[in-house]
Formats: structure tokens, sequence, C-alpha cells
């Protein structure tokens, strides 16, 4: 598994995106994690600026949606269409 904030693991990842300088891996049951430069919020935590080297989360994203990025942005699209970002 992967080690995130305070040190707590995520396993099961069933996808990883990138943008610019950030990423963020989804797993099975739904939630993302993410690391990297929180530039205009990329990491999806409501704040920007401070980088993080450590996966933080977990974000809640819709069940059965999947994860997109962007240059700074990223994105969940659920499986009805609907986007969250």
């Amino acid at each position: 598994p992967v080690v995130g904030e305070a040190g707590v693991p995520f396993g099961n990842v069933v996808s990883v995106v990138a943008g610019r300088a950030h990423s963020c891996a989804q797993g099975t049951t739904g939630e993302a994690w993410c690391w990297g430069a929180n530039v205009f919020g990329s990491l999806g935590l409501g704040s920007s600026g401070a980088v993080s080297h450590t996966p933080l989360g977990p974000i809640d994203v819709p069940p059965g949606s999947r994860l997109v990025a962007g240059n700074w942005t990223q994105a969940a699209v659920a499986a009805d269409g609907h986007v969250y970002a």
C-alpha cells in the first residue's frame, strides 16, 4: 500500500492521474489521495499554496467516478456524467 497523510495507508489503487506538478490516486472505494504542488488548489483540498510530498486525503468522490487531471487541475467524472471539481 501507499502511505498517506499521518502514515495512514491506502491500498487497492485502481487509477492514478497526473497534472503538471501533482498526482492523485483513486482507491477501489472511490476515495482519492493527492500529492505534489497545490497551485490553484490542484490537490482538491479547498485551499492552495503548499507542496505536499505525502499523499493527502482521503478526498471523497462519487462512487463509480473516475479521476481526470489537467495542467493545474483535477476533477472527478461521475458515472452519470456529472463533473466534480
